[in-house]
This record gives C-alpha cells, sequence and structure tokens, in this order.
C-alpha cells in the first residue's frame, strides 16, 4: 500500500467480534494515484453557520473537499427573496471558500404544502414557472458576482435534480412518462432562460446531474427515467450500507448498479452520496460498532482509489454524507456540537456518531506534487489536480 495516500494502516478486526453473517472484503493491495473529485455532504441551512460546519469537518479529518453538497425543495412562496439561499447565498458562500457548489435539487413541495402526486405535470406544464424564473436569476446572479477561482476557473455548480427517483416513495416517481418530460422542460427552461443578468446558463456553468439510489425494491427500474445524455452531463448513484442483518461493503452496495449504469451511458459517473451506518447485530441483539464502519469507510476510499475500478465504471467525483439522521442512516462521521442536527441524530452515547478519531488513516491524503505545479496551490482544494488545465477538466470530468 502507498503510503503516501495512507499515513497509517489499520488491521482489519477479528469477525468473531462482530455480526451475524458479517462479511470484510479484503481491500486491493494495488492503490494507484487516484483521478476524481472528493466531496462531502455536511448540514447547510440558513439557520447556521454552515461554513463553520464545513470547516470543522475538514480540520477534524484534515482533508479539503473539491465539492460540497446541499438541498432544496421547491419553495415556491412569492416572496421575491425565497429562492435566494439556496440559488445564490449558499452557492456563493461555498465558492468563496474554494469549493464547487453541488446543488441537490428535488421537485417536492413540502416547505409549503404536501407535494402533490402529479408534481411532475404541474411542472412540466408551467405552474411553477415563476418559481423557475427567481431560481434561474439567482443562480445567474451567483455566476454574476462570484469571482475567478486560480484553481477552478469560472464560477461553477453542479445540479443534480430529482434524485433517486426510483424510490417509491417520492410523489415525483409515479410516472416515468411524465418524469422525463419534467426532466427535460426543467433542463431547457434553466438553459434557454433570459435572466435578468445576461448570464448564459450553458452547461460550462451549470452541469445536471442524473442521480437513482440504490434500492433493492425500485418502484420502476432508474432506466425508465432517464431523458437521454443531451439532457444531462454526469450521470450519478447513491448507496449505503445499511447495516443491521444485512452487512454490505462499498462494492457489494455499488457495483450492480454501476453496472446498469454504464450501460445506459458513458457520461462520466458521480457517487453523489454514500456512506455506512454503525448498526450491527451480534448474537441478535443489535449494537452500533463504530470501529467496523470505520473499516467500512477505509475500505470504501481504498476501492475509490483504485484507478482500475475508476476507470472501468467512468467516476469521476465521489460524495461522502456526513449526516446522521433520525429514523435514517447514522452514516455522519462527525458533526459539530453547535449542529442543529443534534435534535435529529441517533443518540449520541449509544451510537457515537462521531465514530472515527482518526480519519488520517482513512482519507487518502498525499501524494506527490506534478512537476511544475506550485506546491501551494496544489494543496488548497485537495489532491485532484494532477492536470495543467484543471479549470476546465474538473467541471468536465475528461481528468
Amino acid at each position: 500500500m502507498d503510503r503516501r495516500f495512507f499515513l497509517k494502516t489499520a488491521a482489519l478486526l477479528p469477525l468473531s467480534c462482530y455480526a451475524d453473517n458479517l462479511k470484510i472484503i479484503q481491500p486491493s493491495s494495488q492503490i494507484i494515484k487516484p483521478k476524481q473529485l472528493y466531496g462531502v455532504c455536511v448540514e447547510i441551512n440558513s439557520r447556521i453557520n454552515f461554513i463553520n460546519e464545513i470547516q470543522n469537518f475538514e480540520n477534524y479529518v484534515e482533508f479539503k473537499h473539491d465539492i460540497v453538497q446541499y438541498f432544496s425543495s421547491f419553495d415556491y412562496r412569492m416572496k421575491p427573496d425565497m429562492a435566494k439561499s439556496s440559488f445564490y447565498t449558499i452557492p456563493f458562500k461555498i465558492w468563496e471558500m474554494g469549493k464547487i457548489p453541488f446543488l441537490s435539487w428535488y421537485p417536492g413541495t413540502g416547505v409549503v404544502e404536501p407535494t402533490p402526486d402529479d408534481i411532475c405535470k404541474r411542472i412540466y406544464s408551467g405552474k411553477f414557472d415563476d418559481y423557475l424564473k427567481r431560481s434561474c436569476n439567482y443562480l445567474a446572479k451567483f455566476f454574476h458576482d462570484s469571482k475567478f477561482n486560480d484553481n477552478l476557473g469560472e464560477p461553477k455548480l453542479y445540479l443534480r435534480f430529482a434524485h433517486e427517483m426510483n424510490y417509491k416513495n417520492h410523489a415525483y416517481s409515479n410516472n416515468t412518462k411524465d418524469f422525463v418530460k419534467m426532466w427535460k422542460y426543467v433542463y431547457s427552461f434553466v438553459r434557454n432562460f433570459n435572466n435578468d443578468y445576461r448570464i448564459d446558463l450553458s452547461k460550462n456553468r451549470i452541469q445536471f446531474v442524473f442521480c437513482p439510489g440504490n434500492f433493492l425494491i425500485e418502484k420502476y427500474p432508474f432506466e425508465l427515467y432517464y431523458p437521454g445524455d443531451e439532457y444531462l452531463e454526469w450521470k450519478g448513484l447513491d448507496g449505503y450500507n445499511w447495516g443491521g442483518r444485512s452487512w454490505l461493503q462499498f462494492d457489494e452496495v455499488f457495483v450492480p448498479y454501476l453496472i446498469r449504469m454504464n450501460k445506459l451511458s458513458s457520461l462520466p459517473l458521480s457517487i453523489c452520496e454514500f456512506g455506512s451506518s454503525a448498526k450491527v447485530y451480534v448474537n441478535n441483539k443489535l449494537q452500533y460498532n463504530p470501529e467496523l464502519k470505520k473499516e467500512w469507510i477505509k475500505y470504501a476510499y481504498e476501492w475509490l482509489s483504485n484507478e482500475n475500478n475508476l476507470l472501468k465504471y467512468k467516476i469521476k467525483m465521489s460524495i461522502y454524507y456526513n449526516l446522521s439522521l433520525n429514523k435514517d442512516i447514522d452514516s455522519g462521521i462527525y458533526v459539530s456540537d453547535n449542529s442543529s442536527l443534534n435534535n435529529n441524530t441517533l443518540n449520541y452515547v449509544i451510537n457515537g456518531y462521531r465514530t472515527i478519531k482518526n480519519l488520517n488513516d482513512v482519507y487518502i491524503k498525499k501524494q506527490s506534487v506534478p512537476a511544475g505545479i506550485n506546491r501551494r496551490t496544489y494543496y488548497k482544494i485537495g489532491f485532484v489536480n494532477n492536470n495543467v488545465n484543471i479549470s476546465q477538466k474538473i467541471f468536465q470530468g475528461d481528468f
């Protein structure tokens, strides 16, 4: 194992300590210099200082990420500033940190009222056009006001629209044909909108990501929702090890879906959400095992640093889901004490959501700096910058 990438190597713990029928896979011994973007999803909303959340996490794991993911539903209330936070303030602050904002924008109206069953049809028939106009105007303002970055070039934003559409409980999953119509409508709306700032919202600034989830029981196969390569720039996948009685390693979670996705399109691929629970059954009793979770994450990053895997599945980006939510995945590595998530986080004493105390033996952190590239600049946003012309390569997935 190349110690330029790992500062430590922790031995895998004995199977006898763990779950009934538990499987642990020994990681590949061949670790090659990775070429991808690394991201993180932390709690981000208008009520907290999310910049501190990002900085606290990165200080904890001693790693600077390239991507920061956050979420927004359809808040279509008529107040002019309702779209400002998600489409201007948050991406502006993320870009100022030297990172690319990754907006997960889902067509749900839960902030106003229950999402209607025909949400897709309402969107593509123009019922939400006023909201879409406000959102696009704020996106244009973000690009207008944001400065050139020496590493990333002109301002950029990834837009993951209507993610996990194959999940049975999403209202926008009800009709695959309506979903495709909605997707094409929103994509074309964003691309062609004449905003107040005369900013071109082309794929040079915004790139759409089509991202189903890994669900053993899908509403419909995700292939039926696919709008076609001409309506997106990236494909993506979400997946988790939920633990409990069914412990799955990273590749067991993702590989079957990666194969399906790459049959669908040759576009670059992003692992948009991944993580592991600490839940495990021992002697038929549910327990939380942070060390086992640590080994899962360690193996995941080793798998994601293997160039053969990246090339085979066209992976160019991966984003860790650093959240632990009540009645949901407890994948958080570190959630700071001042985070409002504390009210919803699984019991700290039982779970220990700060499950990994030394992520410097998990995250891939170091590599030699190629000749001709300034060392200080190179490490500023992580180790992906192994191309001279990174400002376009990073955004287009060509590195």
